[in-house]
């Protein structure tokens, strides 16, 4: 007896349903995260790109600043 020829996955899918899926809200929450992590990862990106010389001599400027406004 030969095999019998199974082609299933050429045949016709069943439907299981009708309806229209309702809009899940995840992709807004999902959204709204995929900013915040877009936005922290930038900050960061900045602040790692920033050459230490320029860091050094901001925070040097400023430490003058507060130094002459305490001496009065």
């Amino acid at each position: 007896m030969a095999p019998i020829n199974d082609n299933s996955a050429s045949s016709t899918p069943v439907m299981t349903s009708t309806s229209i899926p309702r809009r899940s809200r995840t992709p807004s929450i999902n959204n709204a995260r995929l900013v915040a992590s877009l936005v922290a990862l930038v900050a960061q990106k900045r602040i790692f790109s920033t050459p230490r010389l320029a860091i050094s001599a901001a925070n040097l400027s400023t430490a003058v600043r507060v130094r002459s406004i305490a001496s009065g």
